[in-house]
């Protein structure tokens, strides 16, 4: 229901998050996943909700993202 597929990318350090890393992550998509459908739009974080142990916390992604 109105959604789409979303690629959210923290970037390593030193690594510029350009519209040039963008493409060529959704080309990595497209060719890696097959069936899948690869993203519409990657937005670049300079953080991500992690654990204190540094796991990602997938359930808090969404928060960012619903209007």
């Amino acid at each position: 229901m109105d959604e789409m597929v979303l690629a959210v990318v923290q970037p390593a350090p030193g690594v510029v998050a350009d519209a040039a890393l963008a493409e060529e992550l959704r080309a990595f998509a497209r060719r890696e996943l097959g069936g899948v459908e690869p993203p519409n739009r990657v937005d670049f974080v300079t953080d991500l909700p992690r654990e204190p142990t540094g796991k990602l916390v997938k359930r808090k992604l969404p928060d960012r993202y619903v209007t």
